[in-house]
């Protein structure tokens, strides 16, 4: 199974709840959410939230939510948010866990066109 996990904390030391800053009327995490969607090889997406504001956010687009332990709030490097829903996540087979970063609306590179890169290899 291939899983695409959208870390997506609420508070930055730049820019306080920069994920839901609105970007021509849509919080900015819903961009990468739409291209997620557009994924045909991504069996589920998550989003790794402490933020009560961003999971009732995702919840009512149709999104689950990964509840991010309060120690990974902070400055933390990601791969330890990753291994955090991995560890939540541990009841269901996994085979790739794509991060998708949820503060580039701008993105070229299809997701899928990134898996297929990286099973190439």
């Amino acid at each position: 199974m291939i899983i695409g996990i959208i870390p997506a904390k609420g508070q930055s030391s730049r820019l306080p709840n920069k994920n839901m800053s609105l970007i021509n009327g849509r919080p900015m995490l819903e961009f990468t959410i739409d291209y997620a969607k557009q994924s045909t090889l991504l069996s589920k997406l998550y989003v790794s939230t402490e933020d009560a504001t961003i999971a009732a956010h995702c919840r009512h687009i149709g999104i689950d939510v990964i509840k991010r332990d309060s120690s990974l709030c902070g400055e933390t490097p990601i791969i330890d948010v990753y291994r955090d829903a991995f560890r939540q996540l541990s009841d269901i087979t996994i085979d790739v866990i794509v991060g998708l970063q949820p503060d580039h609306p701008d993105r070229t590179l299809n997701i899928d066109d990134a898996i297929n890169r990286f099973q190439d290899e």
